[in-house]
């Protein structure tokens, strides 16, 4: 398996690696020598790599075993070489045998680089490219981490040579992915896919994802990408904020009375799981007596994104209610509004209905998605029993 993802990566790089490998040796001046001479074995280190060989001399006709260990997640191991003979791998290990003469062994590495579409086959440009471990396995494959991508036609996947693979299991395993494609229109042809990742099996480091997808009925139709992802601890996790404003006109929730509820979260929640949202910035105003610090009016939680207004109609002054928040770059928010039942909870089964006022740089959808695209701007929304 992973001889097979070198091969692929190197194909995808445009670098030559050789189909077959052949037990490789010292190379030139065979015979000639003594039975009990000894020639050295010399390593030369790659920048990138580690090998360490079983023996420093041996004889003629000995097989020296070559261990190869790549130390920068940004480079691959194409074959390791014996006095230029490329070794021969199984396992892991690579192996040759001495011939009358010297050995001096290396490797050649390649480089990783990100390859996002091929073909009719692309990575979502949501697709993450940092992931923070999480502490629990998700509820099920759906509900891991998604990494998105899209096809440009329809495809009849043959599974069997379609797949996805972690150049680093260590830091991705593989079995952390689970795919699922979607049909079109409910046929067999695919339109797209989604490998969820569960990220309570990654650990900290950097990894490069391949994607392999090939149709089952045109062998030649076939498309790989590559993709890079590190996984760093939350401290680490870097996103870029702007400040955004809503303002709730809420002129028909104040003539009829009552208290509410409004709801806001990152959509794209389980890609940030962890961060502390304790740092973002919330403003409220156009309620009487609003404050930030009481739980009963403004409740937000440890490591989560979703923060609650809570209001009573009457102590709306102008009918509109403006909130100013930190917005993550890139990712789209949920809005809902609900009344608040008798026993001061929100009531998730009556959702109130919520309109969008158009603006450049911000838009509200049906099904509660907000999403901004300039900073600093503010979208006017309608709230309507």
């Amino acid at each position: 398996m992973k001889r097979a993802m070198l091969c692929a990566l190197a194909a995808l790089l445009a670098l030559s690696v050789a189909a077959f490998f052949v037990a490789c040796g010292g190379g030139g001046d065979e015979g000639g020598g003594t039975a009990d001479k000894e020639y050295s074995v010399t390593i030369t280190q790659p920048a990138g790599a580690q090998l360490s060989a079983d023996k420093q001399k041996a004889k003629s006709g000995e097989t020296v075993t070559v261990t190869a260990t790549v130390t920068d997640a940004e480079k691959y191991l194409i074959s390791v070489t014996a006095n230029g003979e490329e070794c021969e791998e199984s396992g892991g290990k690579y192996t040759f045998t001495v011939k009358d003469k010297d050995v001096t062994v290396t490797a050649e590495l390649g480089t990783y680089a990100e390859k996002l579409t091929d073909s009719f086959l692309s990575w979502d440009e949501k697709a993450p490219s940092q992931v923070i471990p999480a502490a629990e396995a998700p509820l099920s494959p759906s509900f891991g981490i998604p990494f998105k991508f899209p096809f440009d036609e329809m495809i009849f996947i043959n599974e069997s040579k379609s797949g996805i693979q972690s150049s680093d299991p260590s830091v991705i395993p593989a079995d952390a992915f689970a795919i699922s494609y979607q049909s079109i229109n409910g046929g067999n042809g695919m339109g797209s896919g989604t490998a969820y990742l569960d990220a309570s099996k990654v650990n900290p480091g950097v990894t490069y994802i391949l994607l392999r997808v090939q149709d089952n009925t045109v062998s030649t139709k076939n498309a790989t990408v590559l993709k890079r992802v590190e996984v760093v601890e939350s401290e680490n996790f870097t996103y870029e904020v702007m400040v955004e404003t809503i303002e709730l006109d809420v002129s028909d929730l104040k003539s009829a009375g009552g208290r509410y509820a409004i709801n806001l979260y990152d959509a794209d929640d389980i890609l940030v799981q962890g961060i502390d949202f304790g740092e973002f910035n919330y403003a409220v105003s156009g309620i009487n007596g609003f404050l930030l610090d009481s739980q009963e009016d403004f409740a937000r939680y440890e490591n989560s994104s979703a923060v609650w207004i809570y209001f009573d109609a009457a102590d709306v002054s102008d009918g509109v209610i403006t909130f100013r928040f930190d917005y993550i770059v890139g990712h789209e928010y949920r809005l809902f509004a609900v009344p608040v039942k008798d026993d001061g909870t929100a009531d998730n089964s009556r959702l109130l209905a919520i309109s969008n006022q158009a603006v450049s740089g911000g838009s509200y959808t049906e099904g509660g998605v907000l999403s901004f695209t300039d900073t600093n701007v503010t979208l006017e929304l309608t709230v309507t029993a």
